[in-house]
C-alpha cells in the first residue's frame, strides 16, 4: 500500500459509483489511502487481487481494465471493473471506478460492513 501511495498527489480524488459503503467521492491522498485500506480490513486483513487485462496510456490519462477478486470466508467475490487515472506532474490527481456490476458490488461491501 505504501508503495502505490507515492504516485498518487496529495490533493487526489478518488469518484466510486453505487450506494455502499465503499461509493463515493473521496478527497485527499490520505481519505483514498484509508478507503483502500478499509476494504482490505473488511476482507480480514487479506488484500484484494486486480488481475489487468488492458491498460492504455496518453500524457494525461491512465485506462486500466481489470478483474478483480476478493475472498473472505472461504467464498470468492469477481468483478471487472475499468478506472480511469487522470495524471498530472507525473502523480494520479484523480480516479474514476466503472464497475461492470455494480448491484452486486455494492451488495457485497454492504454485507461486509454491516458485519463491522
Amino acid at each position: 500500500m505504501e508503495a502505490a501511495g507515492k504516485n498518487i498527489a496529495e490533493d487526489f480524488v478518488l469518484h466510486v459509483p453505487g450506494r455502499g459503503p465503499m461509493s463515493g467521492e473521496i478527497k485527499g491522498k490520505g481519505a483514498a489511502m484509508a478507503r483502500w485500506q478499509r476494504q482490505i480490513d473488511l476482507l480480514g486483513g487479506v488484500p484484494y487481487k486486480a488481475e489487468e487485462y488492458d491498460v492504455a496510456v496518453t500524457d494525461d490519462h491512465v485506462i486500466q481494465l481489470a478483474n478483480v477478486t476478493a475472498e473472505f470466508e472461504g467464498k470468492t467475490f469477481t468483478y471487472s471493473t475499468v478506472k480511469v487515472w487522470r495524471v498530472k506532474d507525473g502523480k494520479m490527481v484523480e480516479a474514476r471506478a466503472h464497475i461492470f456490476d455494480l448491484y452486486t458490488w455494492d451488495e457485497f461491501w454492504t454485507k461486509l460492513a454491516a458485519r463491522t
